[in-house]
């Protein structure tokens, strides 16, 4: 399958939403740390990311993807270059900030050299975000932990900069990739010579990489199966961090079709060894599953607490 069929109207409509939201959130936050007039995205898909920057008064924003994005835009056609991502990209001009956002799990392993050379080239601050392994998605073909990247841009010079995720860990509005995966790389040499941006990342520069590795609760939620993603009952999950009682009621509410108390079951096995309630024992393999994974859930919640208070120590 080409990258074309892969990246259609139809794929950035299904993401549209979840970026705008998490935009309108993220930028403010951006503009208040650094002063920026030129943006690019690299990996810019439809251009949303710009388009919240231009709106919140960034005067001018370009966009690099692929050819198949034209028809998606949201920004003007001037705005916007097809080109291969998978090539070093060199256009003679620097940017107050370069970003690119869930992009280079995209892209080969052998191409994440010239891609990083590429952000660095664009800017001497870069907004970074990129999926973690079994973050899952379409065409992911190079997952990796944080560290990786930041290993990768500390050999560049540039400074790894924890500032966006404790901001927006448990903010509603943003999707939780981002929340999970988003860095901020800031060249030394720049940063020497800014004070005042000095002063505001001073506490937020991290020299162990081995702890920007993280998982968020909600990602770790789908991924053992206590929820599915696109479910209805994810929207709870976005109201923020899942706390015991979120996940207390999800398994209520699941139970509640089973038993009028609401109360879970005694004792359910994975096997169906007949320790099941009556009103369990007739149901079909899914519908039991289906409380199963609810079950799961509340051995989940010590793991969970554990990895709020890493993000709000780190």
């Amino acid at each position: 399958m080409t990258d074309h069929n892969y990246y259609n109207k139809s794929f950035y409509t299904a993401i549209q939403n979840d970026s705008r939201k998490s935009a309108e959130v993220i930028v403010p936050i951006i503009l208040e740390l650094i002063s920026c007039s030129r943006v690019i995205d690299v990996g810019c898909g439809n251009g949303t990311w710009l388009k919240v920057f231009q709106e919140c008064g960034v005067e001018e924003i370009f966009g690099i993807d692929g050819s198949y994005a034209k028809n998606s835009l949201v920004i003007s056609q001037q705005e916007f270059m097809a080109y291969d991502l998978k090539n070093r990209l060199s256009i003679g001009k620097k940017y107050d900030l370069s970003l690119s956002l869930e992009v280079a799990e995209h892209l080969p392993a052998n191409c994440a050299e010239s891609f990083v050379d590429s952000l660095t080239s664009l800017s001497s601050v870069v907004l970074f975000s990129a999926a973690i392994p079994y973050q899952g998605g379409e065409n992911h073909v190079n997952e990796q932990w944080q560290e990786y990247w930041a290993e990768k841009f500390h050999q560049r010079n540039y400074l790894v900069v924890d500032y966006i995720r404790p901001k927006i860990w448990g903010n509603p509005q943003v999707a939780y990739w981002y929340r999970q995966n988003m860095l901020l790389f800031v060249d030394k040499n720049y940063l020497d010579k800014n004070h005042l941006l000095q002063e505001k990342i001073k506490d937020y520069v991290k020299t162990d990489f081995s702890l920007l590795s993280i998982v968020h609760p909600i990602l770790f939620l789908v991924q053992i199966g206590a929820v599915e993603e696109l479910d209805e009952n994810l929207n709870l999950f976005r109201l923020g961090i899942p706390t015991w009682e979120d996940i207390s009621f999800l398994k209520k509410k699941s139970i509640q079709r089973y038993e009028p108390t609401g109360q879970a079951p005694a004792d359910i096995s994975p096997q169906g060894a007949g320790n099941e309630p009556k009103e369990i024992q007739n149901q079909s393999g899914t519908e039991i599953t289906c409380v199963l994974k609810f079950r799961r859930v509340s051995q989940t919640i010590s793991w969970i607490q554990k990895q709020i208070r890493k993000i709000k120590t780190h």
